[in-house]
């Protein structure tokens, strides 16, 4: 063994046993660093790829747990339509209906608002928000109330937007209603709070949904969303 570690030196070296020693300390030490930088560097890759493997799978998580949303949404919705008040379409009787769906825990808390609306004027003529009762959402602005936006078949899930009368982002789902051609609903949801709700991501990372425009319309981070 001190053979060969003797080969490993210069003669000069050689000759000088505690600056030889020295140097073997030396050497052990750099081999030992180099050894350690490699490991670092693979260790490093396994965490990123760790690391990238965990955010795909939450992020695959989240993306089902948005769209299972979506869906109960869109169902609910629906149900709402079938219901005897708003098949009926006594305008007194849905407005209390709604209100009383508003305030129970079968809507999803996101839900912030039921209209009921008269697509032809336009006009809410029912809500469980009075204030929002008589508002013509097209003269306001309102994207899903502009007259480009048909309504027919199965509900249809608008682009995130910012009311003026509120503080914080939305998207509507708007259910027609099939006994009242002229008649819908519309669910006002609030993008922030399902956000909030969703499994905390770790480290740095959050959620952002963007759109096909490039426009943030969810994300974790408010002050992102339609950024």
């Amino acid at each position: 063994m001190s053979d060969r570690i003797d080969r490993l030196f210069p003669a000069p070296i050689r000759r000088r046993f505690g600056l030889k020693f020295v140097t073997v300390g030396l050497a052990v030490i750099l081999v030992t660093s180099l050894i350690g930088v490699a490991a670092v560097v693979t260790v490093d890759d396994t965490l990123r790829s760790n690391t990238e493997a965990d955010l795909q799978a939450s992020a695959q998580t989240k993306a089902t747990l948005l769209n299972d949303w979506l869906t109960r949404l869109q169902s609910e919705a629906t149900l709402l339509t079938q219901s005897a008040p708003v098949a009926n379409g006594d305008t007194a009787a849905v407005d209390a209906y709604i209100s009383s769906q508003q305030q129970s825990d079968t809507l999803p808390p996101s839900v912030q608002a039921i209209h009921y609306l008269d697509t032809e004027r336009p006009r809410i003529i029912a809500s469980s928000d009075e204030t929002f009762v008589g508002v013509n959402p097209r003269a306001e602005g309102v994207p899903w109330a502009q007259p480009e936006l048909s309504v027919s078949g199965d509900p249809i899930i608008t682009d995130t937007f910012q009311p003026p009368t509120v503080d914080n982002p939305v998207f509507a789902v708007i259910a027609p209603i099939s006994t009242k051609e002229d008649r819908a609903l519309v669910l006002m949801v609030n993008v922030g709070s399902r956000a909030r709700s969703l499994p905390e991501t770790n480290g740095d990372a959050f959620v952002r949904v963007v759109n096909d425009d490039g426009t943030v319309v969810l994300s974790e981070r408010r002050s992102e969303t339609l950024g």
